[in-house]
């Protein structure tokens, strides 16, 4: 059997670790109450808190915990099949890579959605200035907005780097266990 290429162990990790994460995020958001306090005292966020009572974000995070569960488990099946070399695990990762990218970029989309919605409708502190509510609302939005943008470039860039190293001849090779640098079979 040849050497597994560097680059296939690579997405193995990246597969099992994001597998594990999703996982993980499953059970601490649904096993953790919104009201626990942190180690360093009770975290006042009108934000989250409004994000948290929006009826249409609560109803994508409960859409959200099947293809959650199913692409933590994808990505951990993944992972460990691409270490022992099956070509199924490799078409996996692929699969792994769309399911990511779609869930990100529509996690992001919603995020922007609630979010303008909740600073809308959001009562602001009575120490806020009239003049300065606006302004309040435009820098929400703002940090909103990086953060979207943030979780979308790195869903998008890892996506495409795990598709690019899954369809790298020599991945191809080993999960196929084709020697490398061996011609395809021509069809006659």
């Amino acid at each position: 059997m040849p050497e597994r290429p560097a680059m296939l162990s690579l997405c193995a990790m990246v597969l099992i670790l994001f597998g594990m994460m999703a996982l993980m995020n499953l059970v601490t958001s649904e096993a953790v109450p919104e009201s626990m306090a942190t180690l360093v005292g009770r975290t006042d966020n009108p934000l989250s808190t409004g994000m948290q009572h929006s009826e249409a974000y609560q109803r994508f995070k409960k859409a959200m915990l099947v293809p959650t569960l199913l692409a933590g488990m994808l990505g951990i099946g993944a992972g460990i099949g691409l270490l022992q070399g099956r070509e199924g695990a490799r078409k996996a990762g692929i699969a792994w890579a769309s399911i990511y990218l779609i869930m990100g970029f529509a996690a992001a989309g919603v995020n922007i959605v609630c979010a303008r919605s909740v600073i809308d409708k959001m009562e602001l502190p009575p120490a806020v200035k009239p003049e300065m509510e606006e302004a309040l609302r435009t820098a929400l939005m703002n940090s909103v907005l990086v953060s979207a943008v943030f979780t979308t470039v790195f869903v998008l860039a890892l996506a495409v780097l795990m598709v690019v190293m899954l369809t790298r001849r020599d991945a191809v090779a080993f999960c196929t266990m084709k020697p490398f640098g061996a011609p395809s079979p021509s069809k006659r």
